[in-house]
């Protein structure tokens, strides 16, 4: 990945610090975002800061920078990637990682109708939901072809391939208000190469319920989001998938552990999913990945790699779960 440049949200701690090291072992330059800062660490959190993994993606041979960036803030985000397109001029990767739901999740174990909406609402969905949506508006722009249009209009969407029908296509009429390009779209759609990648790692994945509404509403919001965009943006080359890790020994999951000790046997690195995410980005062929919901566990086993102790951990599973592993993440 020398030369190619990534943006990896969420990254002083956890999955986004994995993720962002592993591709900068493969060379990458990694934007490094996050809240927590040597200057001003977020009080309540676990070690870790946004410049603690820009040393951590150089020192393993890629290029680490350092963002401050509070990813409910609009005009931050912004003010992100107009420095990613200033000082790179594109971004081949995009890691959407912050999530603040944690962080009062359990001070209300009640029903979801006795709970505080409006925290829920501040943690999961502004810092969530709403987070990721501010990353890809600002980024997509910096990841499109040179030649790709900035300001077009949709006049409809192609019942044959799914992506929308744009000003000037040739189309007919379809059924129930559908179009039809006047194309072989479906043909032209695969033949389309990769050029840049956009992950969305969620939490979540098949259909046992979590037992948080606003958790689950949320992580199925993202994962909702990464399916719209695979439709809104596969005939640009643009592969978006979400990404499930299993359980990480993550520092929050470790803390908690030397507190109370439970079975690890079960668990994951976080770079295992550093591994899948570097996997892709790495994939001439990546999209065909694209529009799915993946686990790690899976693309370890499509790809080869394996954790850092050299096995191939399962794909995270709820016991009790019949889902389909990588199906299309609109259908039910």
């Amino acid at each position: 990945m020398r030369g190619r440049v990534a943006v990896v949200t969420g990254a002083s701690r956890g999955a986004g610090r994995a993720i962002a090291a592993v591709l900068g072992e493969r060379g990458a330059t990694v934007y490094v975002t996050g809240r927590s800062s040597r200057a001003e660490p977020v009080a309540g959190r676990t070690a870790g800061t946004v410049e603690d993994t820009a040393d951590e993606v150089t020192a393993r041979g890629g290029e680490g920078i350092a963002v401050v960036c509070d990813h409910t803030d609009a005009a931050q985000v912004e003010a992100l990637f107009e420095r990613v397109g200033r000082e790179r001029g594109r971004i081949d990767v995009l890691v959407n990682n912050a999530w603040g739901g944690y962080e009062r999740m359990n001070e209300s174990p009640g029903p979801f109708w006795a709970q505080p909406v409006d925290v829920h609402w501040r943690g999961m969905f502004e810092a969530g939901v709403h987070a990721h949506l501010l990353s890809v508006r600002h980024a997509t722009p910096l990841m499109l072809p040179p030649d790709a249009p900035r300001d077009v209009r949709m006049t409809g969407v192609c019942a044959r391939c799914g992506l929308a029908v744009l000003q000037g296509e040739a189309s007919e009429p379809g059924e129930r208000g559908f179009l039809l390009h006047a194309y072989d779209c479906v043909a032209a759609a695969q033949a389309v190469p990769a050029r840049a990648l956009i992950v969305s790692t969620i939490a979540w994945l098949f259909d046992r319920y979590v037992g948080n509404l606003f958790y689950d509403t949320a992580k199925g919001a993202v994962v909702r989001m990464a399916w719209g965009l695979s439709r809104e943006l596969r005939r640009y080359g643009i592969a978006s998938v979400a990404l499930a890790p299993g359980f990480m020994r993550t520092e929050r999951v470790m803390e908690a552990h030397a507190k109370h000790p439970f079975d690890l046997d079960q668990t994951e690195s976080p770079e295992y999913t550093g591994r899948a995410v570097a996997a892709m980005a790495e994939d001439a062929d990546v999209m065909r990945w694209t529009g799915r919901v993946l686990t790690s566990g899976e693309l370890a086993r499509a790809y080869g790699f394996t954790d850092i102790d050299g096995t191939q951990p399962e794909p995270f599973r709820i016991p009790g779960d019949e889902a389909v592993p990588g199906r299309e993440m609109g259908k039910s």
